[in-house]
């Protein structure tokens, strides 16, 4: 039995030795994959990192449309109140055109009415309607010019 001993002996110790060896790639294993794992978790981190500033580019770009769209409303607002002002202004100088034609009108009228009457030049003492009817008297021809061509007043 001894003689047996002795041979399982060195059969043993060269069992242990694999066992001692397996451990060792086990734990080179374990070794390789806690580094893989680190590796991934840094690289999870740098993605983390990187997806910030990409998050923050998106939502400025999204802004950005979003302000775009509302300047073109309000160039589009502010083209259709710059027509309104301008047919606006157009009425305006044309009310204002108007009226200084019928005021222009009025006073020939008077000034006309004022020299027919005669007397001391028109206008009865109202200093205005004297210098229209001396205006009137100014343009017009003549009576004894009128009367020489055949037209009668």
């Amino acid at each position: 039995m001894r003689a047996a001993l002795l041979s399982a002996a060195p059969v043993a110790a060269v069992v242990a030795e694999e066992q001692e060896e397996a451990a060792k790639e086990v734990a080179e294993v374990e070794r390789g994959l806690l580094e893989l794992q680190q590796l991934f978790l840094d690289m999870a981190a740098l993605v983390e990192a990187q997806g910030a500033p990409l998050g923050d580019i998106e939502r400025h770009v999204a802004a950005a449309a979003g302000d775009v769209g509302a300047a073109e409303a309000e160039l589009s607002e502010a083209r259709r109140l710059q027509g309104e002002a301008r047919r606006r202004r157009v009425c305006l100088a044309g009310g204002i055109a108007a009226l200084l034609l019928v005021a222009v009108a009025v006073a020939v009228v008077a000034a006309l009415v004022l020299a027919r009457r005669g007397g001391d030049g028109g206008g009865g003492g109202n200093p205005v309607l004297q210098l229209a009817a001396r205006a009137v008297k100014l343009v017009s021809p003549r009576d004894d010019v009128i009367s020489g061509v055949g037209f009668d007043r």
